[in-house]
């Protein structure tokens, strides 16, 4: 299913403030090493998926589950390697219960599909990559 990025004037501002601020919770725990963190974040089924560099110099993709994130940020290994202050969460849009969300953090950039599910809003697809050098 595509799904369009509605107008950023779209959604209710309690509701955009709610996707920022989990976008925001993701990004802090993809910078530092709480697990548990992205965890609360996450849906139990969320993709997570990262363009990434290929043996040939092409983009591959890499997919991870929300279990392999939370153990690899609970074993000390930061995900971003980013300062908060070099953290930037914004919300693209807000449609109902989807909400699209950027974080640009050092390096990298992480584009975010959030669903508010059981009234709270939660991280379903995450996907990203480092921005290429200038």
């Amino acid at each position: 299913v595509l799904w369009h990025q509605p107008p950023a004037a779209a959604g209710a501002p309690d509701a955009s403030a709610a996707a920022l601020g989990v976008a925001g919770e993701f990004a802090a725990a993809l910078a530092g090493t709480d697990g548990q963190a992205v965890s609360r974040v996450l849906y139990p089924s969320a993709v997570v998926r990262q363009l990434a560099p290929g043996q040939d110099g092409s983009r591959i993709v890499r997919d991870m589950n929300p279990e392999t994130l939370v153990a690899m940020l609970s074993s000390g290994q930061p995900f971003l390697q980013a300062k908060p202050a070099d953290v930037k969460t914004t919300v693209l849009g807000v449609d109902g219960d989807l909400a699209s969300a950027k974080i640009a953090a050092g390096a990298y950039t992480w584009y975010l599909h959030l669903g508010q599910i059981g009234g709270r809003w939660q991280v379903v697809n995450a996907l990203g990559y480092r921005t290429p050098a200038p």
